[in-house]
């Protein structure tokens, strides 16, 4: 229903006029384009002991009860 918006907001009310606001515009309107832009991440490194993480994947185990 956007022709019919744009009819309403233009004053367009007779077909006649529609027919000419019609002509006017091209049969493929432009389409917005968008450029997609995705995020880098830096690699980095974190050092963990073994005991740290089994230290989490208790605490993790345990508050899940």
């Amino acid at each position: 229903y956007p022709i019919a918006g744009d009819f309403n907001r233009n004053g367009i009310d007779t077909s006649d006029k529609a027919v000419n606001a019609l002509r006017g515009k091209s049969a493929v309107q432009n389409k917005t384009k968008y450029i997609e832009i995705t995020p880098t991440y830096d690699k980095t490194e974190l050092k963990v002991s073994d005991q740290e993480v089994n230290d989490l994947i208790e605490k993790w185990r345990t508050s899940n009860d």
